[in-house]
Parts: structure tokens; sequence; C-alpha cells
């Protein structure tokens, strides 16, 4: 191998060497400025649009959480609010229609519903 060959060899891995550090630096630095954002606006990115935190629609997901019930015994009340209230297949539950399926407060489930 020629001398020429090596010092090209050696030169191109370290100015990959040196651009691999600069854009980790580089990353580490965008990381380290959103969880500062993150830090000093309790855990929300400031950039993401707000989403209204409150919902009428109850989904399984909910009900599992709220009861600790499966996923199939969950859709399975689903389906017999559904016929309570005589709604088709596809209609929502709304989360007024499960309490008052359940006895529940409506003020006791919306803390516990999922995202």
């Amino acid at each position: 191998m020629s001398t020429d060959l090596l010092f090209t060899i050696g030169y191109c891995a370290g100015i990959y060497c040196i651009l691999l550090a600069a854009g980790f630096d580089y990353l580490y630095s965008c990381h380290h400025n959103f969880t500062m954002d993150l830090a000093e606006n309790n855990g929300h990115d400031p950039n993401m649009q707000q989403i209204a935190s409150t919902r009428i629609v109850i989904y399984a997901k909910d009900i599992m959480n709220i009861t600790g019930l499966r996923e199939r015994a969950a859709r399975a009340l689903i389906a017999r609010i559904r016929k309570k209230y005589h709604k088709k297949k596809g209609e929502y539950i709304t989360i007024y229609e499960f309490c008052q399926f359940k006895g529940l407060k409506v003020e006791q489930v919306r803390p516990l519903l999922v995202g």
C-alpha cells in the first residue's frame, strides 16, 4: 500500500470522526435544549398544539383503565351499553352514558381517561 493511500484513508477517517463528534454535540445540544423547554413548561412541549382535555367519547381502553376489565370484557360492556341506549354498531358511547350505566359520577371518571 502506498503512503499516499494510507494518508488519504487516515485523513478521511479523521474528518469523519470530527464530523461525527460535531454532529453528536449538535444533537446533544438540541436534546438538552428540548429537555430544558419541557422542564420549564411542566413536561409539555411548547411547540405542540394544545388539545382540549375534555372529550365526551369513551373507549374500551378507558373502560379497561377505570374498571380493571380486560379488553374483551370492556368491549362486551360497550356492546351492552350500546344495546341499552339503542345505538347501532359503530356509534360512539359517551362518558355520560357509561357513567349512568355503571352508576359512577363523571367527575370521578374523567381524570382516569387514557390520553
